[in-house]
């Protein structure tokens, strides 16, 4: 059985990333839902059968720690306006 997606939970939330065949082409499409719903997507591979194995291989090495890191900083500056770093206050 092929895996089209992994659920990880990072900092109490969960992220998913997933496969699907977007407009244009095989895409993987990482979703994160905090006060409001961040999404984005890494690709786009060929709609061919190496595209398709290009992505797994890519949804099998993403980092999904990271991404949900990055993809709350985009929800931060969404919601607060505020830049794209986070800093430790103290």
């Amino acid at each position: 059985m092929e895996i089209f997606a992994r659920l990880e939970v990072h900092g109490g939330r969960q992220i998913l990333a997933e496969l699907f065949s977007g407009d244009e082409g095989v895409q993987i499409r990482l979703r994160r839902d905090t006060d409001i719903t961040v999404e984005a997507h890494l690709g786009p591979w060929p709609e061919t059968d190496d595209g398709w194995d290009i992505a797994s291989k890519a949804l099998f090495e993403t980092d999904l720690a990271h991404a949900a890191a990055e993809l709350d900083r985009m929800a931060l500056k969404a919601t607060t306006g505020m830049g794209t770093t986070l800093r430790d206050e103290g």
